[in-house]
């Protein structure tokens, strides 16, 4: 395990129990999920995507507010008015970022409901599956996206294409999934 991941583990044990004391649902995606379904890299970030109702925002950020987080007065008043995602901080330098809300509610309860409990270094936590990291990487669709969706690729083999296509098509992304299957197939 890397220095870099180490300084993710106690962050990632104190969020995941406090989604689970708030009943708040939650997935982990980014480069620590990346890392579950793919390749390790290197990321000083932990990102989730979480299900939060209007009236449940103030517990969550008090609680938040108590471990040491803080964010902008700006993105305070983003989250009440449903802003996409909030980036927590620390004085430790861990950045947390939260898509509160994404854009697209079918797909966010979609994916929420096929997270996978996995044990991420000896913390049991919800991942989004790997056809939604790699639907979350085209829609970001960053050069580190593209390598990571490689990444998950080679390192998970088959998977569900049909569920890839349907919302690739749904999210006029179909052509930069070709393009890294395209790219994948040439890898291979």
């Amino acid at each position: 395990m890397t220095e870099e991941r180490d300084f993710l583990i106690a962050p990632l044990r104190e969020l995941v129990r406090l989604f689970d004391e708030l009943e708040i649902p939650y997935a982990l995606m980014g480069g620590m999920a990346v890392a579950i379904h793919g390749i390790p890299r290197i990321t000083r970030e932990l990102n989730f995507v979480i299900s939060l109702s209007g009236d449940r925002q103030y517990d969550f950020l008090t609680s938040f507010r108590k471990l040491g987080y803080k964010w902008p007065e700006s993105t305070h008043a983003g989250l009440v008015d449903q802003y996409s995602a909030v980036a927590f901080s620390r004085d430790d330098g861990l950045v947390v970022v939260a898509d509160m809300l994404m854009a697209e509610p079918e797909y966010r309860q979609l994916l929420l409901r096929r997270h996978q409990r996995v044990v991420v270094d000896g913390i049991e936590a919800w991942v989004v599956s790997p056809e939604d990291l790699i639907i979350l990487k085209l829609i970001a669709g960053r050069p580190r996206d593209i390598g990571d969706i490689l990444d998950i690729l080679m390192a998970q083999g088959p998977l569900d294409s049909e569920y890839l296509r349907h919302w690739s098509h749904h999210f006029g992304l179909t052509d930069r999934l070709d393009e890294t299957l395209k790219l994948y197939g040439e890898m291979s």
